[in-house]
């Protein structure tokens, strides 16, 4: 049995990761490739949480249902989200309120965070820096090589090249 401290956080943005931003996803859906690459990612890390970091859907608490309508097969590894990203915030300082909040300040291993913005993340902080975030082109989304970006530094490999 994994300890809780074996574990590893996987933090994921909707828009420009898994919601591709183009002229053709003109509905506002989560698109199945970057579906099928998270998939994958947890299928290979199964001591992976998922933390959605999104205000994307989740007015309606829809996120996780979206992304199941989008082959999304691992649902109860979603273990929360955080609050809504304002000009006030950053996505830094949501995601630690949400690990205070629910008292997961030493639970993780590894933190990693896809995102598509990485103004939204401070320079420093223990729990979401943007030295944590690997980075999506938000007309793309979670791809092959992100994919292999995550899989590597949620194991603590990371190669210097990225």
């Amino acid at each position: 049995m994994l300890k809780t401290r074996d574990k590893v956080l996987l933090g994921i943005d909707i828009d420009g990761v898994f919601n591709i931003i183009n002229i053709e996803n003109k509905k506002n859906e989560i698109c199945r490739t970057p579906i099928y690459y998270l998939n994958k990612i947890l299928e290979y890390i199964p001591n992976c949480d998922v933390l959605i970091t999104s205000s994307w859907g989740n007015t309606d608490n829809k996120t996780v249902e979206e992304m199941i309508k989008s082959g999304f097969k691992y649902p109860k590894r979603v273990i929360g989200n955080t609050g809504f990203c304002s000009e006030e915030y950053s996505r830094t300082k949501e995601i630690e309120e949400w690990f205070k909040k629910y008292n997961k300040q030493d639970c993780y291993k590894n933190r990693i965070y896809l995102d598509d913005e990485i103004s939204l993340f401070d320079y420093y902080s223990r729990y979401a820096s943007r030295t944590d975030v690997v980075v999506c082109r938000p007309d793309v989304g979670l791809n092959l090589d992100k994919s292999y970006e995550v899989i590597c530094r949620l194991q603590g490999i990371n190669l210097k090249y990225w």
